[in-house]
């Protein structure tokens, strides 16, 4: 269906016709503003979601160094075994 074809179809069409298709195309145009909305406003949240941590990350040459030395100042996720200093006479 050629460019033609569409316009001479819609000639075509009764009042009610038209005003049917031309409520059909702008709840279609409203539906994609809404969705292309959505799209933006994800885009612009996921874009300022980095923290500093990942900004440094990202402009750091050397960020496995970071991230190593990260590891080793941070404990895992394992409880490391405390031991708890009793009173003297308390077994």
């Amino acid at each position: 269906m050629g460019q033609g074809d569409i316009a001479r179809c819609y000639r075509t069409m009764s009042a009610e016709e038209r005003r049917t298709f031309d409520r059909w195309l702008k709840l279609n145009a409203a539906g994609g503003l809404i969705i292309a909305a959505g799209l933006v406003a994800m885009a612009v949240v996921g874009s300022n979601s980095a923290g500093p941590r990942e900004a440094t990350l990202a402009n750091n040459g050397s960020a496995s160094e970071l991230v190593a030395s990260e590891k080793r100042h941070k404990p895992s996720g394992v409880s490391a075994r405390q031991e708890v200093a009793l009173p003297e006479g308390v077994r």
